[in-house]
């Protein structure tokens, strides 16, 4: 069945895309990325449940909203509306801090948010800077062989000051 992703907000000629995954949790592998220069494009996908979010990498200059969501077919097209909002130079932006505890002295660990990667080592913290915005992040891995991070996926909404994401590695 179609899925139609629609946006309005980017210049004629802006490479965008959404990534669509099976269920509606992130931790389920991704089956459907599509990407389009144009002002809407269309997936097919069988009837389910499925979680999908905009990947910024080609359009890091604007804010999403909504970046990701879930969507259920059920026989029938669903479509899919989002509004990109260009950052202006004067655009403030916010710290959003990523913590963590339980890491072994000595490993690495790594976040991205917003289609970033940041990376630190065990003990210490990973910043970005964001204007105000809901911001996705995902991919939170570590070198230390059988640690997994809680939560290892979410959502951050900066609203005109910092925010800290607490990570807890087991």
């Amino acid at each position: 069945y179609p899925v139609t992703f629609s946006q309005t907000g980017l210049p004629s000629g802006t490479f965008w895309d959404v990534l669509l995954g099976s269920g509606i949790s992130t931790s389920r592998p991704l089956v459907f990325g599509e990407g389009a220069e144009g002002s809407s494009f269309e997936l097919t996908a069988p009837n389910g449940a499925y979680f999908w979010f905009v990947e910024t990498a080609f359009t890091s200059n604007y804010t999403v909203t909504p970046p990701y969501g879930n969507i259920t077919v059920a026989s029938g097209p669903v479509n899919v509306a989002i509004v990109f909002t260009p950052i202006t130079p004067s655009t403030t932006h916010y710290s959003v801090t990523f913590t963590e505890t339980g890491l072994p002295s000595g490993s690495t660990w790594s976040v991205i948010l917003n289609s970033t990667q940041g990376t630190g080592s065990g003990g210490s913290s990973i910043g970005f800077s964001e204007p105000n915005g809901t911001y996705y992040y995902n991919d939170i891995s570590t070198s230390a062989s059988g640690y997994a991070a809680t939560p290892s996926s979410g959502s951050v909404t900066v609203n005109g000051k910092a925010v800290t994401v607490s990570i807890v590695f087991q």
